[in-house]
């Protein structure tokens, strides 16, 4: 489900709202949407040390795990739902579903990027692409990740993002400078690699 841009709480409270209601079944669902501007502070995030100047974008305390990260318009966040049990997936495995599917989704568009399990995230030679936070509650996936697409990457100048000042960020419109995106697009791509990555893990993790 494409929520189209709205702010980031809302967002999660369609996630949390949608899991109350799906009980614990192999049923999942996959919300994208891009937010208004906000900084959103994990679990792990203090704003003395993470906010490094006065900004003018709202400061939302989450309940992901992670430090600060900024999220605004031209970012694609996925927040999937889904219940890991049923699906056999610990949260490891989990954590590297979520980043191969972003890898595979990348390279459909001629973007090369890693990511190690020492350095959360994606990253391409020019900085860090996307970001992931997640909280497991009774099984469920809570958050998600965030992809930069054509946004202003200015206002991670102005924070620690995930723990780091000064990091590079990259994001697609850099590799493609004149391609035209469609969000909606760009998450039904995703969801088929994810639907398509997310059968084999079940699979293999039974064997």
């Amino acid at each position: 489900m494409n929520l189209g841009r709205i702010p980031y709480q809302s967002a999660f409270e369609h996630q949390t709202q949608w899991i109350e209601k799906a009980a614990k079944t192999d049923t999942y669902k996959i919300f994208s949407f891009e937010s208004e501007p906000v900084i959103t502070m994990g679990l792990r995030a203090n704003e003395k040390r993470d906010i490094l100047h006065q900004l003018s974008v709202p400061i939302l305390p989450v309940n992901r795990g992670g430090e600060a990260t900024y999220h605004g318009p031209g970012q694609l966040l996925i927040f999937p739902a889904i219940h890991l049990p049923n699906r056999n997936l610990s949260v490891r495995s989990w954590v590297a579903l979520l980043l191969d599917v972003t890898a595979l989704f990348l390279s459909d568009y001629g973007i090369d990027s890693n990511w190690s399990e020492a350095k959360p995230g994606i990253f391409t030679e020019h900085g860090k692409i996307a970001s992931i936070g997640i909280k497991i509650k009774n099984g469920w996936n809570l958050h998600g990740l965030a992809l930069n697409v054509n946004g202003s990457l200015a206002p991670f100048s102005g924070i620690r993002a995930c723990g780091v000042s000064g990091a590079p960020v990259d994001q697609m419109g850099r590799w493609l400078p004149e391609k035209k995106w469609d969000f909606a697009e760009l998450s039904r791509h995703w969801e088929k690699i994810f639907a398509e990555s997310l059968s084999l893990a079940s699979e293999l993790s039974l064997e």
